[in-house]
């Protein structure tokens, strides 16, 4: 395994050009994806509202789960050798009220936003310069633990990093 150090505008960079990249190249309407159902909330969530999944989740990808046929398989595509240095990782997501905060160990900046669960949906919308909105169905375990799965055109980047392995909740 080769470890390489690169700075982290240049991995934001990557990571920009590759959402855009795959967005690009999303045609139609995708289909949506189902999922066990969660703990639900019975109307729309929004900033200020606790919801049945608030709490602090960590999760991480490795660069083995980056590279050749584990990518290919998960997200339909190959990294590029040069973006493969934003992995390893570990991300943390706190889920507070309709508001999250979201970072990784691979680049030193903190992401904000807000945050609505209808039913097992979960809607992640980033605040400003970030125009992300993410959406996803999600199963929680008895122990807290979310599992995801991308709904409404989610990219292959973004499938890989939210959806891959399980938010374990630690707080």
């Amino acid at each position: 395994m080769r470890k390489m150090k690169i700075p982290s505008l240049v991995v934001a960079g990557i990571a920009v050009a590759l959402l855009v990249t795959a967005c690009a190249s999303t045609s139609g309407e995708p289909g949506s994806a189902s999922s066990a159902a969660g703990p639900t909330t019975s109307a729309s969530s929004g900033v200020g509202v606790a919801t049945a999944i608030d709490g602090v989740y960590r999760w991480s990808t490795t660069e083995e789960q980056a590279i050749g046929t584990a990518a290919e398989e998960a997200i339909g595509m190959v990294w590029p050798d040069d973006a493969i240095a934003s992995v390893p990782n570990t991300f943390t997501m706190t889920l507070d009220n309709g508001s999250f905060t979201w970072e990784g160990t691979a680049t030193p900046q903190v992401d904000t936003g807000a945050y609505t669960v209808e039913g097992d949906t979960l809607e992640l919308a980033w605040d400003p310069p970030m125009t992300w909105v993410l959406t996803f169905t999600y199963a929680a375990d008895d122990d807290g633990t979310l599992h995801l799965t991308p709904k409404r055109g989610v990219d292959p980047v973004n499938e890989f990093v939210f959806t891959l392995n399980p938010w374990t909740k630690i707080g």
